[in-house]
């Protein structure tokens, strides 16, 4: 984000904080202030701050009240900056240069005159009332004008008539309700939780665009996960093609390959691009974002699929809507959120902006946990349970324990949460963490077992103690990666040692019921992701999770904890405006004649 977009959101935040306490005090002063303005301007070309405090009887407790009503003005498209300012002839203002507006509504038809009146001594809600109901009950078509411009939602850019031969057969209820949105939609976000089907739902949504279309789809995807969405394309019936060297299909199909490899392919190539596990977009200053946004920003269809799009910040749902040209961020952060006092740089949603935020959401996504969030029965949807085990090793405190800042040294280390304090202790503690975790493994010998490890040390040391396993780790070309990938997804590899950021995103290892992290890190999407690789929809047994960690690493599962409840929560609200959202759901089936009309003999010739 720029400064001056930080500085605007600031600004912005800031306004709105008078206006909800204003709200609070005297409820009807924002309506009032804009009545004044909507009046003022359709009489006189230009508007000062001058012009309202003359005809407008009220006066704000907080004086930047003032700012949110007249950028709901501008927003209104009422007035617009000019660039001239001039002083107020209030003594109390005079200090200060005031915008001069330039009306956008001069001449048109005005409301009944606002109620003239000394500005009340205590300015009560019924006299709010009285005021706003003469400004304007002779003008309620404009009212009603007012408030569904403020509605935000956006615009579908795909296929008005979709119907019943644009979705692919043998999909679930939840998947056909999915599809036909998302083609309507023509850029659309779905969010399904892991195993409700999002491949087979990208890959519909892909071969109904390239048939509309007569052009290919490129569908981007995570390492070693491109043969896997191929597979499935063979089982319900879609032509793809996995391509690795950039080259277009000559007929209209969807072409499947890794983020990887996205620089040998040219994006006006293709009709329409599939984002797999778009999750990688969340970043708001990352490269990967920022080549992804500009690569498609001409593409006309767009498809994001992921299970965690936020995973405990609602802001970071900007990216996918500003890759889906619905939103910049921004824009978003204004509209919806707020400064988060307690946290620096950090924005929350406004209370009483939650429902709209969500249904402007729902307008451009689907965000599903299950099918019933659509209305439609969980049946074959039912988890396994899954059991986080934590096993604790003790660190020995007196090694490297340092020194005062006077030069005395410590009896015992004093770790804290930082970063290199937290490296500092994995590495201390890698050979019993790796201990038990290889413990773990071995009494279960007939089990398929995927260890998590953050470093390459942790990664050595388990090794170390388990040279029958086989590893993935980030030096290894992408060929390689690939093949060691699928060799634990056929069965031929039985214990698999790899990082979350290299193996914990669209790989479905059902056939693995046991796994280890031989400790946390701080990012809540990462041990999401990682146990959501086997404990998912389709999963038939219960899903046993080892979280092995230093009592010197309390502080991460704390935090890992505390975002597990955060991602909760926005779960809920997610469903609450996905349910509103379903019972506007229509498709339209296309009219098939099977049986042909005779017509009667008297109307024979």
């Amino acid at each position: 984000m720029t400064a001056l977009a930080v500085a605007e959101a600031r600004r912005d935040a800031g306004m709105q904080v008078a206006a909800d306490a204003e709200a609070a005090e005297q409820p009807g002063f924002s309506a009032l202030a804009y009545a004044t303005i909507l009046r003022l301007a359709r009489e006189q070309a230009t508007v000062h701050i001058d012009d309202v405090l003359a005809a407008c009887p009220a006066r704000p407790r907080h004086h930047n009240a003032w700012g949110s009503v007249w950028m709901q003005a501008i927003r209104e498209g009422v007035i617009e900056r000019t660039g001239d300012t001039r002083h107020s002839a209030d003594p109390r203002k005079n200090k200060h240069l005031y915008p001069v507006y330039r009306s956008l509504v001069q001449g048109q038809p005005a409301p009944a005159e606002t109620v003239s009146a000394p500005a009340p001594a205590a300015f009560s809600a019924p006299a709010v009332a009285r005021i706003v109901r003469a400004a304007s009950l002779s003008d309620i078509t404009s009212y009603r004008d007012l408030i569904s411009r403020k509605r935000v939602a956006a615009e579908p850019q795909g296929f008005a008539d979709v119907g019943s031969r644009d979705i692919l057969p043998g999909l679930f209820p939840h998947q056909e309700h999915c599809l036909e949105f998302a083609l309507r939609a023509g850029r659309a976000a779905e969010f399904l939780d892991t195993g409700l089907g999002k491949t087979a739902l990208a890959l519909a949504w892909g071969d109904a665009v390239a048939r509309r279309t007569n052009r290919p789809v490129l569908m981007l995807a995570p390492l070693a996960v491109a043969a896997q969405h191929h597979a499935e394309a063979q089982r319900i019936g879609v032509e793809a093609r996995l391509s690795r060297f950039g080259a277009a299909p000559e007929q209209a199909c969807i072409a499947i390959t890794n983020y990887e490899r996205l620089e040998r392919f040219n994006p006006d190539d293709f009709a329409g691009v599939i984002l797999d596990e778009s999750s990688i977009l969340k970043s708001f200053t990352g490269s990967t974002k920022r080549k992804l946004v500009e690569t498609f920003a001409r593409t006309p269809y767009r498809l994001c699929c992921t299970a965690t799009p936020a995973p405990n910040d609602h802001t970071e749902l900007g990216q996918h809507s500003e890759f889906l040209g619905v939103m910049r961020p921004p824009e978003m952060l204004s509209r919806w959120f707020i400064a988060d006092q307690a946290n620096a740089g950090r924005y929350r949603l406004k209370k009483p902006a939650v429902r709209s935020f969500w249904d402007w959401v729902a307008s451009w996504a689907r965000c599903v946990s299950r099918p019933s969030d659509l209305g439609f029965s969980d049946d074959g949807f039912v988890m396994p349970e899954l059991v986080v085990r934590r096993h604790i090793v003790q660190a020995d405190r007196s090694v490297d324990a340092g020194e005062e800042k006077g030069g005395q040294g410590r009896l015992f280390r004093i770790p804290s949460a930082s970063a290199t304090s937290i490296h500092q202790e994995k590495r201390l503690t890698k050979d019993e963490r790796a201990a038990r975790v290889a413990e773990l493994v071995r009494a279960e010998p007939d089990e398929a077992w995927i260890c998590w490890v953050e470093t390459d040390y942790d990664a050595d040391a388990l090794k170390a103690l388990l040279p029958e396993a086989t590893e993935v780790r980030g030096s290894m070309s992408i060929d390689q990666k690939e093949e060691r990938l699928a060799a634990f997804s056929s069965g031929a590899v039985r214990i698999l040692i790899t990082k979350p950021s290299i193996a914990g995103f669209g790989l479905n290892w059902q056939h693995c019921a046991r796994m280890a992290f031989m400790g946390l890190s701080f990012s809540y999407e990462a041990f999401y992701q990682a146990v959501r690789r086997c404990w998912r929809f389709r999963q038939l047994r219960e899903v046993i999770a080892h979280v092995v960690c230093a009592d010197t690493e309390a502080s991460i599962w704390d935090v890992v904890n505390r975002k597990a409840g955060d991602h909760s929560a926005m779960k809920l609200a997610m469903s609450a405006a996905m349910a509103r959202a379903a019972q506007s759901h229509r498709v339209l089936e296309t009219y098939d004649p099977q049986q042909g009309a005779r017509l009667p003999a008297w109307m024979v010739p």
